[in-house]
């Protein structure tokens, strides 16, 4: 039983190490609700001046997602102010109506590409903010939307 024990806490540990991850964070929505006006923000503290990143969203999304597809406007503040604005169209479902998140419950997580190969040439506070651009204002079945950037 000991044994069973150490080899299971064993793979929790190695599978819990992430070492190419730069940044991995989701932020709540309230009531699985998403309000057009409501804007989600990251802010991230990035030093390395060299490397070369990927940008993910990622979004958990309930069965109760009506669309199959996700429209969002995203905002990427940098240290000096400036600003780079992007509309992005992500596809929810399969065209057999499939969801192609992963999760066996009725909760399913999506990791969106964003952004390849990025180098964050400035040392300073970024910060990503993303808004739902479906033609709703409350969109529903939507959980927690995240951001995750990883070294190449």
């Amino acid at each position: 039983m000991k044994i069973i024990f150490k080899f299971i806490l064993l793979l929790l540990v190695l599978s819990s190490c992430d070492e190419n991850g730069v940044y991995d964070n989701y932020i709540h929505v309230s009531d699985s609700t998403w309000d057009k006006d409501s804007i989600i923000s990251f802010k991230i503290n990035l030093d390395d001046t060299l490397a070369k990143n990927n940008v993910f969203l990622k979004v958990r999304n309930t069965v109760d997602y009506e669309f199959s597809n996700l429209y969002l406007f995203t905002v990427i503040t940098f240290p000096d102010g400036r600003v780079l604005r992007d509309t992005l169209e992500y596809e929810m479902t399969s065209d057999e109506g499939k969801w192609l998140g992963e999760g066996m419950s009725g909760v399913k997580s999506n990791l969106l590409f964003y952004k390849k190969n990025v180098v964050f040439y400035e040392k300073g506070e970024y910060i990503l903010s993303v808004q739902h651009g479906m033609r709703t204002d409350k969109l529903e079945g939507i959980k927690d939307v995240g951001l995750r950037i990883e070294r190449e």
